[in-house]
């Protein structure tokens, strides 16, 4: 899954196993520049978008 999405020209950082509470998962920094979290699963694929704080 890696392969496929970096062939497409996104860079992964880091892999969860359960992302189901996105704002726990993600550092300081990442929250505070905007980040974007996606959980690939076997039926349901689940997007979390969070904005830059300015």
């Amino acid at each position: 899954m890696i392969k496929c999405v970096e062939a497409c020209g996104v860079d992964v950082l880091d892999v969860y196993s359960d992302a189901y509470n996105y704002g726990s998962i993600l550092t300081a920094t990442e929250k505070e520049l905007g980040a974007c979290v996606i959980d690939i699963g076997e039926d349901v694929t689940q997007v979390a978008f969070m904005n830059a704080v300015n």
